[in-house]
């Protein structure tokens, strides 16, 4: 593929030694050109190869794409993976996940509704079906929608067949969750029926995430009353409380991460004092003893090292058809063991918007026991004309490394430009990535009695697509004989562009030792019985594939391990090979040493006894 520049293009930067810290702002980058432009929405591996692929609307909202990862890394444009819609209704999400329990990857398309006003905005929601190779596109372009919400959707798992459900309050004011979804309708399951119920935000942030730790995934619903916390239990879900929302001008969206690694997860809120987030912003924790708010940062200093200070910045699409709401993303940069976060923030005495990544550093001060320093700038190739609206984590070089995406938009163009900025970061760090799968079969499968009983054939292995809603949790012990503990939950949130990586990736720190324990669990079934499943003993710098089949039976759930040697293991092989040499060295040295030494007291004994001659 030629390496060029094309104006109405996707650029995308591949960048080595571009986390910039405070005294190094060069950039060495490799610019790779794809003939496609438009918004990253989602992120996912739509042809079962194990890569990451970018589902993509483009800047006309009238037509979607996959890009296809290659293990290069590059992607490639396919004409049999792109959608155009019939009306003039904008794209502004999309879903990707197996909707029909085919063990393909399907694509939820939602619509805004273009028949309503600003203050009453619907959304239709489209399902296309796909096989891996192309996509079933005459849904869309034909108009035939199976649901009308007021917000967009969650993705999950709500009776535990594997197949993905939607949760969403449709347009009759009622709270559903999509099952056994069809190309022009679903069945539809009540979640509530309380009078007191609030109407979901739109924008939103709703997840589908163990927040208690019983390895079933709960549901955290933001209304525009509260927060509301559904515990899964035997008759479906719960509500146990609700959760005030901060007295800020401003609320973001929620982030759900480990991040204090105590295996519980965390619910991390950025906050505004005003709408425009130009004179004050804060980073905010809940506090689950209280069921209070709590402040973790509400001061940023400049990367630079100036006397400034940072805010978060509010993103206004100019066509008002997009909506980019204040949102962190979390993942392990440094490899630390603690995730960082990554957002869009300005100086209060610029309009010039940055891509920062805020470091976990400890901090004893707050209840979490951790706060967030802006630490990293990324640079990914921005000049003053394209200002990134969008930020997320994506391992592109499968190296288990997170690396960073950015699409900014184009001045004066209707244009969205995607840079990708690998980490370097994590040269002297270990990690282990957990990838969950729907462990479907398509195609000639083995029937889980043969599974049981050990009689169905080794090469036939059920795979699947991409999950929402396994939890993942490791342990080990470290270099100072602490344990450690990391939760994570898989793709827990789907709508607003949440753009979160399908796996977990750990950090492990400095520690090339085995991990002591490795748990995954799926969500519940209608029996609300725990399907969870562990593994003791598994190396560092891998990659495990957990494929649970049949998910009724976590006891014979198999795992794929791949191994991806980090910088620090291969410096440590280096430095071991460089020694044995150097020793060789020494004993050929000595040993020729030796050997002059003898030759030179034979010649003295013949010097002294010539009859020995």
């Amino acid at each position: 593929m030629g390496i060029k520049i094309i104006e109405d293009g996707i650029v995308i930067f591949f960048c080595f030694n571009v986390l910039l810290s405070i005294n190094s702002i060069n950039v060495n980058c490799k610019l790779i050109s794809i003939q496609a432009n438009g918004l990253v929405t989602a992120l996912g591996d739509f042809d079962s190869d194990k890569l990451t692929d970018f589902f993509v609307i483009n800047p006309s909202r009238s037509s979607f794409q996959v890009l296809k990862a290659t293990e290069k890394p590059d992607f490639v444009v396919d004409p049999a993976l792109e959608c155009y819609t019939s009306k003039k209704e904008p794209i502004v999400g999309l879903i990707p996940g197996d909707f029909l329990g085919k063990a393909f990857m399907d694509i939820i398309v939602i619509t805004k509704d273009a028949d309503h006003s600003t203050n009453n905005v619907q959304f239709k929601l489209f399902l296309i079906p796909g096989n891996r190779t192309h996509l079933n596109c005459h849904y869309l372009s034909e108009g035939l929608f199976f649901a009308k919400v007021t917000h967009q959707p969650l993705a999950l798992d709500y009776n535990g067949d594997m197949i993905i459900d939607l949760l969403a309050r449709d347009v009759d004011g009622q709270r559903y969750i999509y099952t056994s979804i069809k190309e022009s309708n679903a069945t539809r399951v009540n979640l509530s029926i309380a009078d007191n119920d609030g109407i979901i935000r739109s924008p939103n942030s709703n997840s589908f995430i163990d927040f208690d730790g019983d390895y079933r995934s709960d549901l955290i619903i933001e209304s525009d009353k509260a927060m509301e916390y559904w515990s899964r239990s035997t008759a479906g879900f719960k509500k146990i409380k609700e959760i005030p929302f901060p007295k800020y001008k401003l609320i973001g969206m929620s982030t759900y991460a480990d991040m204090n690694a105590d295996g519980i997860v965390d619910h991390i809120l950025p906050v505004c004092g005003d709408s425009s987030c130009s004179s004050s912003s804060a980073l905010l924790v809940l506090d689950g003893s209280k069921n209070q708010w709590s402040v973790l940062n509400d001061h940023f200093s400049d990367v630079a090292g100036t006397s400034g200070s940072l805010q978060f910045a509010v993103i206004q699409d100019s066509s008002d058809q997009f909506v980019f709401p204040l949102k962190l993303r979390q993942a392990d940069v440094d490899g630390d063991g603690y995730p960082d976060l990554l957002g869009l923030m300005k100086s209060k005495d610029s309009n010039l918007v940055k891509v920062i990544i805020l470091q976990n550093i400890k901090n004893e001060t707050n209840i979490l026991g951790r706060s967030f320093v802006p630490r990293w700038f990324i640079d990914a190739g921005l000049s003053q004309t394209n200002s990134p609206v969008l930020a997320s984590f994506a391992d592109i070089s499968e190296d288990g490394k997170a690396d960073v995406l950015v699409n900014s938009r184009v001045s004066g163009k209707p244009n969205y430009m995607i840079s990708a900025v690998l980490n370097d970061q994590m040269y002297d760090a270990c990690f282990l990535k957990v990838l969950v799968t729907s462990g479907l079969c398509y195609g000639d499968c083995p029937s889980i009695e043969k599974t049981l009983d050990g009689s169905a054939p080794s090469s036939v292995i059920p795979y699947g697509t991409n999950q929402p809603g396994p939890s993942i949790s490791y342990q080990l012990i470290d270099t100072a004989g602490n344990r450690r503990i990391g939760f994570a939950g898989q793709l827990s949130q789907s709508s607003d562009f949440s753009l979160q990586m399908p796996y977990s990736i750990f950090g492990l720190g400095q520690l090339p030792n085995f991990v002591d324990n490795l748990t995954a669990s799926i969500p519940s079934a209608t029996d609300n019985v725990i399907r969870v499943s562990s593994w003791s003993q598994i190396v560092p710098d891998a990659q495990v594939v957990v494929i649970p089949y049949p998910p009724s039976d976590p006891r014979i759930w198999r795992t794929k391990l791949f191994i991806t040697p980090s910088d620090i293991v291969i410096s440590t092989l280096i430095t071991l090979i460089s020694i044995c040499v150097l020793l060789a060295l020494i004993i050929l040295l000595l040993h020729r040493k030796e050997v002059l030494e003898d030759l030179a007291e034979h010649e003295e004994y013949k010097r002294h006894w010539p009859e020995s001659r």
